[in-house]
């Protein structure tokens, strides 16, 4: 984690040339077809903490937590159109009110 450091560069930095914007790692979204409901959003505490900790420091203005995971159905990736649009709402619904 970086906070301290941008924290004190902001501190150093002209208002033009400090960090406002962290991007810190969220967490993940998986697909266990076998699983009901067959969706998985992770942001663990450790990772909300990150970000809390980021928004403190001087001069960050937004902490956007980034959320991994991709879904082309390529390899290693799930295949959404396994999903119903219901499912796939509900989904969406959880990970909104989550992150």
């Amino acid at each position: 984690m970086w906070a301290e450091e941008i924290g004190a560069y902001n501190v150093r930095a002209s208002a033009c040339g400090q960090v406002g914007t962290v991007y810190a790692y969220g967490g993940a979204l998986e697909l266990y077809p076998e699983l009901s409901p067959p969706w998985r959003t992770y942001f663990p505490p450790s990772n909300r903490l990150a970000a809390t900790i980021y928004a403190g420091m001087a001069g960050v203005e937004s902490v956007w937590a980034v959320v991994d995971g991709r879904f082309d159905a390529g390899v290693g990736a799930p295949d959404l159109t396994l999903l119903t649009s219901e499912e796939l709402g509900e989904w969406a619904r959880y990970t909104a009110a989550l992150y």
